[in-house]
Protein backbone atom coordinates (compact mmCIF):
# COMPACT_ATOMS: atom_id res chain seq x y z
CA UNK A 1 0.00 0.00 0.00
CA UNK A 2 2.89 2.35 0.55
CA UNK A 3 4.20 1.84 -2.35
CA UNK A 4 1.19 2.30 -3.95
CA UNK A 5 0.86 5.78 -2.51
CA UNK A 6 4.52 6.60 -3.22
CA UNK A 7 4.11 5.85 -6.75
CA UNK A 8 1.26 7.77 -7.03
CA UNK A 9 2.30 11.24 -5.26
CA UNK A 10 5.44 10.94 -7.15
CA UNK A 11 3.35 10.71 -10.32
CA UNK A 12 1.29 13.27 -9.56
CA UNK A 13 4.18 15.77 -8.69
CA UNK A 14 6.11 15.24 -12.01
CA UNK A 15 2.50 15.94 -13.67
CA UNK A 16 2.32 18.90 -11.89
CA UNK A 17 5.64 20.03 -12.38
CA UNK A 18 6.02 18.97 -15.48
CA UNK A 19 2.86 21.01 -17.00
CA UNK A 20 3.66 23.76 -14.62
CA UNK A 21 5.18 25.89 -17.68
CA UNK A 22 1.88 24.84 -19.83
CA UNK A 23 -0.30 25.98 -17.24
CA UNK A 24 1.85 29.12 -16.49
CA UNK A 25 1.13 30.26 -19.90
CA UNK A 26 -2.50 29.31 -19.89
CA UNK A 27 -3.62 31.32 -17.32
CA UNK A 28 -1.36 34.15 -18.19
CA UNK A 29 -3.86 34.91 -20.69
CA UNK A 30 -6.46 35.90 -18.13
CA UNK A 31 -4.46 36.12 -14.66
CA UNK A 32 -1.08 38.13 -13.81
CA UNK A 33 2.09 36.15 -12.49
CA UNK A 34 0.75 37.38 -9.26
CA UNK A 35 -2.63 36.41 -9.45
CA UNK A 36 -1.60 33.06 -10.14
CA UNK A 37 0.97 32.61 -7.21
CA UNK A 38 -1.22 33.65 -4.96
CA UNK A 39 -4.44 30.60 -6.76
CA UNK A 40 -1.80 28.53 -5.96
CA UNK A 41 -0.30 29.36 -3.21
CA UNK A 42 -4.15 29.35 -1.01
CA UNK A 43 -5.13 26.32 -3.08
CA UNK A 44 -1.65 24.58 -1.37
CA UNK A 45 -2.60 25.99 2.01
CA UNK A 46 -5.52 25.10 1.86
CA UNK A 47 -5.08 21.00 1.03
CA UNK A 48 -2.11 21.30 3.31
CA UNK A 49 -3.68 22.18 6.34
CA UNK A 50 -6.45 19.53 5.38
CA UNK A 51 -4.07 17.09 5.56
CA UNK A 52 -2.47 18.17 8.79
CA UNK A 53 -5.65 18.30 10.25
CA UNK A 54 -6.40 14.99 9.34
CA UNK A 55 -3.07 12.97 10.05
CA UNK A 56 -2.74 15.03 13.70
CA UNK A 57 0.37 16.05 13.24
CA UNK A 58 0.34 19.47 14.11
CA UNK A 59 0.47 18.04 17.99
CA UNK A 60 3.70 16.65 17.13
CA UNK A 61 5.31 20.14 15.96
CA UNK A 62 7.52 21.26 18.64
CA UNK A 63 7.32 25.08 18.26
CA UNK A 64 9.70 25.97 20.64
CA UNK A 65 12.61 24.34 18.74
CA UNK A 66 11.69 26.41 14.82
CA UNK A 67 14.38 28.35 14.57
CA UNK A 68 12.21 31.49 13.78
CA UNK A 69 14.60 32.97 11.48
CA UNK A 70 14.90 30.19 9.48
CA UNK A 71 11.35 30.24 9.02
CA UNK A 72 10.91 33.81 8.40
CA UNK A 73 14.15 32.81 5.44
CA UNK A 74 12.26 30.78 4.04
CA UNK A 75 8.59 32.51 3.99
CA UNK A 76 10.21 35.28 2.31
CA UNK A 77 12.56 33.54 -0.04
CA UNK A 78 10.36 30.78 -2.12
CA UNK A 79 7.62 33.16 -3.19
CA UNK A 80 10.21 35.24 -4.97
CA UNK A 81 11.53 32.42 -6.42
CA UNK A 82 8.50 31.07 -7.74
CA UNK A 83 7.80 34.70 -8.98
CA UNK A 84 11.31 34.31 -10.78
CA UNK A 85 10.83 30.97 -12.50
CA UNK A 86 7.24 32.44 -13.45
CA UNK A 87 8.53 35.49 -15.34
CA UNK A 88 11.12 32.82 -17.11
CA UNK A 89 8.43 31.35 -18.06
CA UNK A 90 6.48 34.12 -19.55
CA UNK A 91 9.41 35.53 -21.43
CA UNK A 92 11.19 32.70 -22.62
CA UNK A 93 10.73 28.83 -23.87
CA UNK A 94 9.75 26.46 -21.27
CA UNK A 95 12.16 23.92 -22.18
CA UNK A 96 15.02 27.05 -21.68
CA UNK A 97 13.38 28.25 -18.30
CA UNK A 98 12.96 24.77 -16.77
CA UNK A 99 16.82 23.89 -18.11
CA UNK A 100 17.77 27.20 -16.40
CA UNK A 101 16.21 27.02 -13.22
CA UNK A 102 17.45 23.61 -12.29
CA UNK A 103 20.85 24.68 -13.65
CA UNK A 104 20.54 27.73 -10.82
CA UNK A 105 19.57 24.46 -8.41
CA UNK A 106 22.48 22.62 -8.68
CA UNK A 107 24.93 25.41 -9.06
CA UNK A 108 23.76 26.77 -5.60
CA UNK A 109 23.95 23.17 -3.97
CA UNK A 110 27.30 23.10 -5.19
CA UNK A 111 28.53 26.20 -4.07
CA UNK A 112 26.41 25.80 -0.30
CA UNK A 113 27.77 22.38 -0.20
CA UNK A 114 31.19 23.92 -0.31
CA UNK A 115 30.57 27.05 1.89
CA UNK A 116 28.31 25.76 4.39
CA UNK A 117 29.32 21.96 5.20
CA UNK A 118 32.91 21.87 4.12
CA UNK A 119 32.68 19.81 1.31
CA UNK A 120 36.09 18.72 -0.17
CA UNK A 121 36.25 19.06 -3.69
CA UNK A 122 36.96 15.63 -5.68
CA UNK A 123 37.35 14.50 -9.38
CA UNK A 124 33.24 13.93 -9.18
CA UNK A 125 32.13 17.75 -8.25
CA UNK A 126 34.56 19.33 -10.24
CA UNK A 127 33.24 16.87 -13.12
CA UNK A 128 29.99 17.59 -12.20
CA UNK A 129 30.43 21.27 -12.04
CA UNK A 130 32.34 21.31 -15.16
CA UNK A 131 29.25 19.33 -17.00
CA UNK A 132 26.74 21.81 -15.58
CA UNK A 133 28.71 24.48 -17.16
CA UNK A 134 29.15 23.08 -20.45
CA UNK A 135 25.36 22.23 -20.53
CA UNK A 136 24.61 25.31 -19.92
CA UNK A 137 26.61 26.72 -22.39
CA UNK A 138 25.75 24.23 -25.23
CA UNK A 139 21.77 24.71 -23.94
CA UNK A 140 22.02 28.56 -24.61
CA UNK A 141 24.13 29.59 -27.45
CA UNK A 142 23.32 27.67 -29.88
CA UNK A 143 19.58 29.14 -30.36
CA UNK A 144 21.32 32.87 -30.47
CA UNK A 145 23.29 35.00 -28.09
CA UNK A 146 19.55 36.71 -27.46
CA UNK A 147 19.10 33.43 -24.99
CA UNK A 148 20.67 34.92 -22.11
CA UNK A 149 17.93 37.51 -21.84
CA UNK A 150 14.98 38.12 -18.55
CA UNK A 151 13.61 34.68 -19.23
CA UNK A 152 17.18 33.03 -18.72
CA UNK A 153 18.30 34.77 -15.74
CA UNK A 154 15.07 34.76 -14.02
CA UNK A 155 15.28 30.94 -14.36
CA UNK A 156 18.41 30.68 -12.69
CA UNK A 157 17.50 33.25 -10.18
CA UNK A 158 14.50 30.92 -9.61
CA UNK A 159 16.70 28.20 -8.86
CA UNK A 160 19.19 29.49 -6.50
Amino acid sequence: MKNTLGFIALFGSAVGFGSFGIWIRILNQEMSIYQQIVLRNGFAFIVAIIVVLLSKQLINIKWDKVKKFNLLFYTLLIPLSVIAYNVSIINTKIALATFAFYMGSILTGWVAGLLFYKEKLNLERWLSLIMALIGLFLFAYPFSKSSISLGFVAGVIGGV
